[in-house]
C-alpha cells in the first residue's frame, strides 16, 4: 500500500523547504551502462601523451518517455528529477538524481544516475605511430568486466575527431554520428 501524509508546512524567516512536484510510481524505464572515456576531453587530436586511458567506471543512464501511458505525459520543469527503486527487502533505495531541461509531453528523457561499480571497463592504448604531420595510427583495447550476478549490455563509446578510420577490429560496431563508435557488448554474468 502506498500512502501520502501531508502536514501543513511552516516556512520560518530565510528557511527554504522542498516540496516534491510530482511523482511517478512504476515508469517503465530502459538502464544503458556507457562506457565513455573520452566525454570530457573535447576535441582530441592524437600525441605522445595519452588521454582517455585507464580504469573506467560505466555511467548509468536510465532512459523513459514522458508519455500517458508510461504515467507521465504532461509538460516537466526543468529541475532535479530523483529515482528510487525497490530492493529485496522492500525498502526503498535513492539510485541517483539528475537535472533535466523543460520537457515536453512524449519526449524521452535520458537521466545519468551514478556509475557502475559492478562493471568495469579499462581502456590502453597498444600503438601509436605518426604517419605523416597530420596523419596517426593509434590501436586501442577496451576490456569490459562484469563481476555482477546478473547478465549485463554495455555500450562503449570511441570519440575520434576529424577524418578517420576503422582499419581493424574484433567486435563489431556502428557510427552513430561523425565522431563516434559504438560497440554494444553483451555480458555473462
Amino acid at each position: 500500500h502506498l500512502y501520502t501524509l501531508q502536514r501543513p508546512a511552516t516556512v520560518r524567516n530565510r528557511e527554504m523547504k522542498q516540496v516534491s512536484l510530482l511523482e511517478a510510481l512504476g515508469l517503465k524505464v530502459q538502464k544503458r551502462l556507457i562506457v565513455d572515456s573520452m566525454m570530457n576531453y573535447g576535441m582530441y587530436y592524437p600525441g605522445e601523451g595519452e588521454i582517455g586511458t585507464g580504469v573506467v567506471k560505466p555511467i548509468v543512464r536510465v532512459e523513459f518517455k514522458n508519455s500517458a501511458d508510461n504515467r507521465l505525459g504532461m509538460p516537466l520543469p526543468m529541475g532535479n528529477v530523483k529515482v528510487y527503486q525497490r530492493d529485496k527487502s522492500g525498502s526503498v533505495q535513492m539510485l541517483g538524481e539528475d537535472r533535466i531541461e523543460h520537457t515536453p509531453r512524449d519526449e524521452t528523457l535520458s537521466l545519468a544516475i551514478g556509475r557502475s561499480f559492478d562493471v568495469v571497463a579499462e581502456r590502453k592504448r597498444l600503438s601509436y605511430q605518426r604517419l605523416t604531420d597530420r596523419s596517426f595510427r593509434e590501436t586501442f583495447q577496451v576490456e569490459v568486466r562484469n563481476r555482477k550476478e546478473v547478465a549485463e549490455t554495455v555500450y562503449v563509446l570511441e570519440r575520434h575527431y576529424g577524418d578517420w578510420k576503422v582499419t581493424d577490429h574484433n567486435s563489431e560496431w556502428t557510427r552513430p554520428d561523425s565522431t563516434t563508435l559504438q560497440f554494444v557488448v553483451n555480458l555473462k554474468a
